[in-house]
């Protein structure tokens, strides 16, 4: 017989984990508090960039034409939005880090249907590791080797380890639940060895 649901509503479950990220954001809020503010001074550098792009692609020569640097500039300033929203949306599904997503999987994964869980997440990494990769691959047909292209290369092979991450723990999780809390307990999963 297996133990009783420790939770018998899905809103006392909810409030059970909102509790839990309360006292976790109490518990370390300067780390957290650090991490934002770093996120939000990138992005405003990333945007920053963005303007300047913006006002060279308007820049004209005397003839009154765009300046020939004009194409190269609105390729990449629509190649480097198009990776920060797809950084932003990793970012939005890693919040706060990979770890604590990766742990918080792990918890999930233990409260409800094991395989089901990480196989639902697993399709949403997979989903945009697709949309990095094409990206990757544009920006490589339009402007070659450019720091834009290296970005979205190493976008790609974070993902992908996250994919990694959650695939070795669908491999115990497909076994049992037991199995899987098993590898947790003798630090064999993972994430647990990063």
């Amino acid at each position: 017989m297996g133990r009783p649901r420790k939770y018998t509503t899905e809103e006392s479950r909810l409030d059970a984990i909102q509790a839990d990220r309360k006292r976790h954001y109490e518990r370390h809020r300067e780390t957290v508090l650090k991490q934002r503010r770093q996120r939000y001074h990138e992005d405003k550098r990333l945007n920053s960039k963005q303007s300047l792009r913006r006002v060279v692609n308007i820049a004209k020569d005397h003839s009154g034409k765009p300046a020939c640097i004009t194409k190269k500039a609105s390729n990449t300033h629509d190649v480097s939005s198009a990776l920060h929203d797809l950084d932003h949306e990793h970012r939005e599904i890693m919040h706060p880090s990979e770890a604590e997503y990766t742990a918080w999987i792990y918890t999930e994964a233990m409260v409800d249907n094991a395989a089901t869980t990480i196989d639902r997440e697993l399709d949403i990494l997979e989903i945009l590791a697709q949309k990095a990769q094409v990206e990757t691959q544009r920006i490589w047909e339009k402007e070659g080797c450019v720091p834009e292209f290296e970005a979205g290369q190493r976008f790609c092979r974070r993902v992908r380890n996250t994919i990694m991450i959650l695939e070795d723990m669908l491999e115990y999780a497909l076994s049992s639940v037991n199995e899987l809390s098993e590898a947790y307990e003798q630090h064999k999963l993972m994430f647990q060895n990063m």
